[in-house]
């Protein structure tokens, strides 16, 4: 027997701001069924205390360090320990600043414990349960519980999603009833999951908040992000007129394409966001963290419009410097691409003299790839203030669209080649008239363009999955470790050796 959650006001405890890696130091005693949760405030704290895992701030989230074991690391996490950063280092997007890397290089294993942290976040799926119920059966505002009740549909689903994304269907306990009693069961199918994401997005769907990018609600869930994560289900089963189905109620929930690219990564309040992951309110740049050299003091050849100096030189603290982008996909950019003014080429050194370069990069990160300044805050804010993540924007309504009816079709459609040249528009760079030609060179110029329009957005994982090329574009830029297998990740040595062999590791990984 296996209790995923040992005591529900544990749950509710943590999920309220107690953190501990030691639980039985703890007190619950004064927490009981009688009186807690009492107000709407209780039960909101509930919901905000699992929201701390759909953040960009680094580090874990009430967990051990120890593998296996914990809570679990937010979900965007830029680095290879988060969902979102594992989507852009295991593509052609992004790579770490080293020769060799082990997830870049597709060869990890059962004993590459770091990101297996990420596993954990099936025991969310149980406290959500828990939370649901709870919800349920307190005695408040109609319209308020059915708005809490929809977030937590939400979160559950998310979690769920990433679950799925990661490791396939895996057991998850959906009934309040068993959530003290739980054993381990054989895995259920992939159709039988699904089901279980859908249904919960679908729920929560209806009384999820309207847009919350222009109010007090922002960065709560809201009706264009559940939509929108039911289009990509979907759309990564290829079952075109559903997601279709979802994307047009998106499109109609008002949002609009800016006209500066920039615009909804310099201000998380942009019409074009649909829904954006907060940082802490005292938080340094996530994005910049990963992502700008430990020596750098001036970044060069960005957009002039958002660079410092107005001339295309961006002020920056040095950080930490994780991961670039490889050279080969930054020279996937024309030079008249807007886009290209987020990628950095060339940077000042701390000292104020000594300027690398991709021709002189000396022994800088430069060796490995570009330096992605996408969020182009002042260095002030940078350091202190919510530094947000875009999760989806109003331009990937228009790209999937553009996909969508193609798809249906079975050819480049008008309405199809007008959504599509509506983000090519921006960028300023004109469609190729060979990618009009046919349906699939229709369809490979989207997924480029994609590339170009998401770079270090994280779903590139997810397009070059949905296009059945994510281990070939592997294997041809010499990953040849890459199998199909590595599709997913292994389920923890630790959760199959506990059941007993009831729950099956992933095929291509041995025990």
């Amino acid at each position: 027997m296996k209790k995923i959650i040992t005591h529900v006001f544990a749950v509710i405890a943590i999920a309220i701001g107690v953190s501990s890696c030691n639980l039985e130091e703890v007190v619950y005693s004064s927490m009981t069924d009688n009186n807690f949760p009492q107000s709407v405030a209780d039960a909101q704290s509930m919901l905000d205390g699992m929201y701390g895992y759909v953040k960009t701030n680094s580090g874990s989230v009430n967990m051990s360090n120890t593998a296996n074991t914990g809570w679990g690391w937010p979900i965007w996490s830029i680095g290879e320990i988060g969902w979102y950063g594992w989507n852009m280092l295991t593509t052609d997007e992004c790579k770490r600043f080293s020769a060799t890397h082990t997830i870049h290089d597709f060869e990890w294993g059962l004993t590459t414990s770091d990101w297996m942290q990420t596993f954990q976040i099936v025991k969310n799926v149980s406290r959500m349960t828990v939370i649901i119920d709870i919800i349920e059966k307190m005695d408040i505002n109609d319209a308020k519980k059915k708005t809490m009740l929809s977030e937590a549909y939400c979160l559950r689903g998310l979690f769920e999603y990433v679950i799925w994304d990661l490791f396939g269907p895996v057991q998850v306990t959906r009934n309040p009833a068993e959530i003290d009693d739980i054993k381990y069961e054989a895995r259920p199918s992939e159709e039988d999951y699904l089901s279980w994401i859908i249904e919960d997005f679908e729920t929560a769907l209806p009384n999820l908040y309207d847009k919350t990018n222009d109010n007090a609600n922002w960065g709560r869930f809201n009706k264009g992000f559940a939509a929108m994560f039911l289009s990509k289900i979907y759309m990564r089963q290829h079952n075109w007129n559903k997601a279709k189905e979802y994307l047009d109620k998106v499109k109609g929930y008002g949002y609009e394409l800016e006209d500066d690219y920039f615009e909804p990564f310099v201000n998380e309040r942009s019409k074009e966001n649909i829904y954006c992951i907060p940082s802490g309110p005292t938080a340094d740049n996530e994005f910049f963290f990963y992502t700008i050299p430990g020596n750098c003091m001036k970044v060069f050849n960005v957009n002039k419009k958002h660079s410092s100096d107005g001339q295309g030189g961006y002020d920056v603290n040095n950080y930490w410097n994780c991961i670039c982008m490889p050279w080969e996909f930054y020279d996937k950019f024309e030079d008249k691409d807007i886009r290209k003014g987020g990628i950095s080429d060339s940077y000042l050194n701390t000292d104020g003299e000594t300027i690398y370069t991709r021709e002189n990069p000396g022994t800088s990160s430069l060796q490995y790839g570009a330096i992605v300044v996408k969020y182009m805050y002042p260095v002030e804010r940078t350091k202190s203030g919510n530094i947000h993540s875009c999760c989806f924007r109003y331009a990937d309504v228009l790209l999937s669209l553009a996909e969508v009816e193609a798809r249906i079709a079975n050819a480049p459609t008008e309405s199809a080649i007008a959504y599509l040249k509506k983000v090519t528009d921006r960028a300023g760079i004109e469609i190729p008239a060979n990618a009009t030609s046919s349906i699939d060179a229709f369809l490979a110029y989207i997924l480029e363009e994609r590339g170009r329009e998401f770079y270090f957005e994280g779903w590139r994982r997810d397009d070059l999955l949905r296009y059945g090329q994510y281990i070939s574009n592997a294997q041809a830029r010499g990953k040849t470790a890459a199998k199909d297998y590595h599709k997913r990740m292994p389920i923890p040595v630790s959760v199959v050796n506990e059941s007993n062999g009831v729950v099956a590791q992933n095929p291509g990984y041995s025990n």
